[in-house]
């Protein structure tokens, strides 16, 4: 559990793991949310996290009949953290909460694996600083719809950022990775970001997120398939853990966007893990 002043608890979601957080978080899940959200989760399949606690606002990313809902809560009275338009969280919850936090051991994709005796290759990617001069000025490519350049992209002190200038629906920014180790081997991408990604008003009509992308030789790509790829938070984890197909050597990974405003990314690896049989 990392505690600091942006606390982030993503974690492996094992059935204690729900069972518990859906116990110590059943009044904000059922006694604080809306008629309509409450109406959703009666009778659902749901997956709830813990994105972040970040300047006295909490945010849950639940997963309902794997559709994804962000619930903000204020922890504070402090209307600049938390904005006009979070709701406050009442005391009795906030104890909750707290207990929660403050009890709950949590654990990384990393740290979980290493509990299990797995392993994890050196980085895979190329230019992980996002220098994009020199010799590595062609390892990150930039695709887009079509038209007018409507993005743009630049790193700072490896930091990558990608923003909206025009219209068009989407970009990729990747780089290929050829590796026979890759055939048939679990993967993991990952990387640090952060955004303010305003879904309203639409742009287009694809849906409106922002975040990694993957793409296996001879499969869909996908396209910010993880928490927090929409709307405005702080520095995230995002982890795609996948197996490759056999014969799927070749890999595209990097980022996506296809919402408004700008997304920020930092440290992404991709690794192959293996674990003792």
């Amino acid at each position: 559990m990392l505690l600091g002043p942006d606390l982030n608890l993503n974690a492996i979601e094992t059935p204690a793991n729900v069972l518990l957080r859906c116990i110590w978080l059943a009044p904000v899940c059922f006694g604080l949310v809306s008629k309509t959200h409450r109406e959703l989760f009666s009778g659902a399949d749901f997956n709830l996290k813990i994105a972040s606690v970040t300047c006295g606002a909490l945010q849950l990313d639940i997963r309902i009949f794997s559709m994804p809902v962000t619930v903000n809560y204020c922890l504070s009275r402090n209307s600049v953290c938390c904005g006009s338009r979070k709701r406050r969280l009442p005391r009795f919850a906030l104890v909750t909460v707290l207990a929660l936090l403050l009890g709950t051991e949590t654990l990384s994709a990393a740290d979980s694996d290493q509990a299990d005796g797995c392993e994890e290759s050196d980085n895979l990617l190329l230019d992980p600083a996002f220098l994009m001069s020199g010799d590595m000025s062609r390892i990150w490519r930039y695709s887009q719809h079509t038209g007018e350049k409507s993005f743009s992209y630049s790193s700072d002190e490896g930091i990558l950022q990608l923003e909206r200038i025009s219209e068009q629906p989407w970009m990729i920014l990747k780089q290929r990775i050829s590796n026979p180790r890759l055939s048939g081997a679990r993967v993991r991408f990952s990387a640090k970001l952060k955004g303010d990604l305003p879904t309203e008003p639409p742009i287009h009509g694809f849906e409106h997120k922002a975040g990694l992308y993957f793409k296996a030789r001879g499969a869909r790509g996908e396209l910010a398939e993880h928490p927090s790829n929409h709307g405005s938070f702080d520095w995230q984890l995002a982890v795609l853990d996948r197996t490759l197909p056999q014969g799927a050597k070749r890999l595209d990974v990097g980022f996506v966007h296809q919402a408004g405003g700008t997304l920020w990314a930092s440290e992404p690896a991709l690794v192959i893990v293996k674990c003792d049989e």
